[in-house]
């Protein structure tokens, strides 16, 4: 009976651990987001007549900052807000590390059929 009053005594600071990595997360996010759009001379986080937010608005496109494994959720917010500002999709894939490449590939698949301009951040090649 010890062990499982361990277990459970445990799970507040897992949860909060867990609540810590993924803020970090999204504080890298902002950060790159910040960096690339202010370098492009983008608007950050554009608010549409929806509520929805554009990461970036810059003259000739409207940019969804994500990290890799969430490339197709990036399509279509890229997709969805093209439309809503009239200016071209476009996404930023971040790159963390060498199997991000793998969502790379696919992204650029979709994106050939679809006219969507990419991006990836950190520009990282990686070496077999």
């Amino acid at each position: 009976m010890k062990p499982l009053r361990t277990i459970w005594r445990l799970i507040p600071l897992l949860v909060i651990l867990l609540l810590f990595q993924s803020s970090l997360a999204l504080a890298k996010e902002g950060k790159h987001k910040r960096d690339w759009c202010s370098r492009n001379k983008g608007i950050i986080n554009h608010i549409l007549d929806d509520g929805s937010l554009v990461d970036c608005l810059t003259e000739d496109y409207a940019i969804e900052f994500d990290l890799a494994k969430n490339w197709a959720n990036a399509v279509g917010k890229a997709l969805y807000y093209s439309i809503k500002t009239g200016k071209k999709p476009g996404v930023v894939l971040i790159i963390k590390k060498k199997k991000d490449y793998e969502h790379l590939k696919k992204l650029l698949k979709v994106s050939e059929n679809h006219d969507i301009k990419v991006w990836t951040m950190p520009q990282i090649i990686f070496v077999e």
